[in-house]
């Protein structure tokens, strides 16, 4: 078992490392508050932090979330940084069935925060109200509301206009007119907006009195040649609807294009405050799974009015003996999971189509690469601990797995195996390795066939 024992305890020297000489990760910064769950009714808001639960220091978003979800349930104190000040929480998480990253449905706790939120970018208008009269256009980003400096919609919602200094002036920063086709290299100026004061009515949120709504479910624009754009879908346009179904989100509106490849979408939308209807039929296109594997999906060619903050990253470095603890609790966990993975593979549970050969794990290498020294550390010490486990699986007595399990059937019978049979399980062992090998090599032609071709046919054209 020396085999398996050395990849395991190399993984843990390795993450150790990564772990004592830093590491970005998340922040716990809170940038979303869902409605409704227990962060929402505890008071959480943008711009808190979560520095410990329980009196446990808090250093990233993973610790934290990691000790939410296997919470149980149970009440938490949160002991949370706003502006400087620190205070402290009680809240209880909610329980809710969420698929594991081998799609069974588990249950975890929840407090109903993220790490990224919406942009303060306006996406619609609403006719005849106060922000059409002042001037203000869908795509319109609004940076400062009197001397508040404004990042994100949340912020939005919790201004009460009454309580802005006045005059009450708002900066906003559009779009040039000459860029608008232009959704890459997009140029802006600021613009200076005030509010009467016989507008401000007391008691009254910012976005109620202006009557503006946020990008969710509008469009930016289509592309050329697409269904969206031949079927007369334009820039601000907010879809609504699909197949008689109202949505409420992009995801929800992506899902339900990407899964009817060239079958026929009927789509409700508002435009200027007046709903529409269309009939589209989303194009076929390739896309890869999660198993890298190349699929039909369904696009109609719209791009999503949605920019969301960039979630707050932070360089954590360990001391060497808490690297340790936290780089054993990691291997821990991914040895339960790859251990977990191997039996559901085995009883049918997951496909087989995950296993991976050296095309795939070659690429998953080059990818880890470019993120960073981190990234592919974790990547080496990931592969180390998969080869520890295979070699602990008895395939015959070609694995360490199955040298051990022959001593157990050795002591058992008090008696060492007669010579033929040990030949014959070699034999077993080469055979089952082979085809698992080949198996995991076919999985990967299936996933890159297409990309392998083109990379040889490039190859070719060069040196001619």
């Amino acid at each position: 078992a020396a085999g398996p024992l050395f990849n395991i305890i190399f993984a843990v020297l390795i993450i150790t490392a990564i772990y004592a000489m830093g590491i970005t990760t998340l922040s716990p910064f809170v940038a979303d508050v869902e409605k409704g769950m227990p962060a929402d009714k505890a008071g959480l808001k943008y711009g808190d932090e979560i520095v410990a639960i329980d009196g446990s220091t808090i250093n990233s978003w993973e610790e934290m979330t990691g000790i939410i979800h296997t919470s149980g349930g149970k009440s938490m104190e949160l002991t949370i940084n706003r502006e400087g000040k620190t205070f402290k929480k009680t809240v209880t998480p909610v329980e809710k069935e969420a698929p594991n990253i081998f799609g069974e449905k588990s249950k975890i706790s929840l407090l109903g925060i993220l790490p990224i939120t919406l942009e303060s970018k306006i996406g619609g208008v609403k006719k005849g109200l106060l922000a059409e009269k002042l001037g203000f256009k869908p795509g319109d980003l609004i940076k400062n509301v009197g001397n508040k400096k404004i990042e994100v919609w949340k912020q939005l919602e919790e201004i009460d206009i009454a309580n802005i200094p006045k005059p009450v002036e708002i900066i906003l920063q559009r779009q040039r007119d000459e860029d608008k086709e232009n959704l890459k290299d997009k140029t802006t100026e600021d613009i200076k907006i005030e509010i009467p004061d016989n507008e401000i009515v007391k008691n009254k949120n910012l976005i109620d009195l202006l009557g503006i709504e946020t990008t969710e479910l509008y469009i930016e624009g289509t592309k050329k040649g697409s269904p969206a754009e031949l079927g007369g879908l334009k820039p601000f346009d907010k879809i609504i609807g699909v197949n008689g179904n109202e949505i409420k989100s992009w995801m929800e509106l992506n899902e339900l294009i990407k899964n009817n490849p060239e079958k026929k979408v009927d789509l409700i939308f508002e435009r200027g405050g007046e709903k529409k209807s269309l009939s589209l039929i989303p194009r076929k296109e390739k896309k890869r799974n999660i198993y890298d594997e190349k699929i039909d999906i369904g696009v109609i060619g719209i791009y999503s009015a949605n920019s969301y903050t960039e979630p707050k990253l932070k360089e954590v470095k360990y001391p060497l003996h808490v690297a340790f603890v936290n780089s054993v609790e990691r291997t821990e966990n991914l040895v339960v999971i790859m251990f977990k993975g191997i039996y559901m593979l085995v009883t049918g549970k997951v496909s087989s189509k995950n296993i991976s050969g050296p095309i795939a794990i070659a690429k998953m290498a080059g990818d880890q690469a470019k993120k960073g020294l981190n990234d592919f550390a974790f990547f080496v010490a990931f592969i180390s601990i998969n080869l520890g486990i295979v070699n602990f699986i008895p395939l015959g007595t070609i694995t360490d797995g199955g040298l051990i399990l022959l001593f157990i059937i050795e002591g058992i019978i008090r008696k060492p195996v007669n010579l033929k049979f040990r030949e014959f399980t070699q034999y077993i062992g080469l055979v089952l390795v082979f085809a698992l090998m080949g198996f995991a090599i076919y999985n990967d032609f299936n996933r890159y066939l297409g990309d392998i071709i083109d990379f040889f046919a490039r190859f070719i054209g060069n040196k001619g």
